[in-house]
């Protein structure tokens, strides 16, 4: 179980301002790639949980999405690509799902989510695929987030991502 204070939270978004710093420079040493890439994945999750007023309960390893509760309230102001689609409200499922940019592929693990024993996988391969959102879009866009050719093979192109 993880257990996050404010004062982490912010010390994390603190540490991927400087290794994204650190990655612009032509410094070979500065280069985290590997750690960076997951690490944006958190601090996009950790934007986008913002945006849709989540508290910390969400990295729960057993919490259930507030959206799919009989309470479940959602930021209206939050953005479009993460407004909740009508099967994040009637299937119960973890939070982390409601973080991603992409309806269309949360409508799509919804839709087999009962079923489905590849939840797990499935996060796994996005903390893996994430590239840092272009200067002009943020951890809500998903023309910010890009994936590897394997992962849009696995996904039959379920989702409006860029390959990389």
């Amino acid at each position: 179980m993880i257990q996050l204070t404010d004062e982490t939270v912010v010390d994390l978004e603190r540490l991927a301002q400087k290794k994204y710093w650190n990655r612009q420079s032509t410094d070979p040493r500065a280069n985290m790639l590997l750690t960076l890439v997951q690490f944006n994945v958190f601090q996009a999750f950790f934007h986008n949980s913002k945006s849709l007023s989540f508290t910390k309960d969400w990295l729960e390893y057993d919490a259930d999405s507030a959206f799919s509760k009989a309470d479940g309230k959602f930021n209206q102001a939050a953005p479009p690509t993460l407004q909740p689609i009508a099967l994040q409200c009637r299937i119960l499922h973890h939070p982390w799902l409601d973080l991603l940019p992409f309806p269309a592929l949360r409508d799509n693990v919804l839709r087999i989510y009962d079923v489905w024993q590849g939840e797990d996988e499935l996060c796994g391969a996005v903390i893996g695929f994430y590239s840092p959102p272009g200067p002009r879009s943020g951890p809500w866009d998903p023309r910010g987030w890009g994936v590897t050719e394997g992962f849009w093979k696995s996904t039959d192109g379920c989702c409006p991502v860029a390959k990389t």
